[in-house]
């Protein structure tokens, strides 16, 4: 059960739902920390919405442009080599504001970003998430969808980290979930 601050959160969020879905139908997913943290009632501070390559011309058009302001970064990155992903897949990340009215208290209404990625199917993003915690995704077709690692590290209460996890990233997410052992991959 989510606790009341997340239902106000993705109350908010629910409002943002019918213009991602008329701008780029369903293929597109939530993905990582505010399904992990929705899921496993953890404040969630930002929503990062996964989209196809391919949709990224959409994000110019006029419909688009009216709902949303677009800011903060536009940026390709030819190999993401950030906090929480290092691969190969060519991505673009661009932060939304939305233009209509959402709550009148600010602290529920996420950042929301969407991470533009050359990847298919897009649910194979969650693959390269440094940890198994956060290997979780929610679509409008297939609503929740889990790892065994997911699955695994929230049984157990543990958060299991890849290798090449960055120390900033590990040690983020383990002050959100401080119950939790942490170990890495190969240990």
């Amino acid at each position: 059960m989510a606790t009341p601050y997340n239902r106000k959160v993705m109350k908010e969020f629910e409002k943002v739902l019918p213009v991602i879905v008329a701008q780029f139908g369903v293929d597109w997913i939530i993905a990582g920390g505010a399904v992990r943290d929705y899921l496993n009632d953890v404040p969630i501070r930002d929503v990062d919405i996964f989209v196809h390559w391919d949709q990224l011309k959409k994000i110019d058009s006029a419909a688009f442009q009216h709902k949303f302001l677009c800011f903060g970064y536009r940026t390709t990155f030819p190999k993401v080599n950030n906090e929480y992903l290092n691969d190969e897949v060519e991505t673009t990340v661009i932060k939304l504001t939305p233009k209509f009215p959402l709550a009148a208290r600010p602290e529920y209404v996420p950042n929301i970003d969407l991470i533009f990625r050359n990847i298919e199917p897009i649910t194979r993003c969650v693959d390269n998430f440094p940890c198994d915690i956060s290997k979780v995704f929610w679509s409008p077709t297939q609503r929740f969808g889990y790892t065994y690692g997911y699955h695994n590290d929230t049984t157990n209460k543990k958060l299991t980290f890849t290798e090449d996890a960055k120390p900033e990233y590990i040690k983020k997410i383990s002050l959100k979930y401080p119950t939790h052992t942490h170990r890495t991959m190969g240990e």
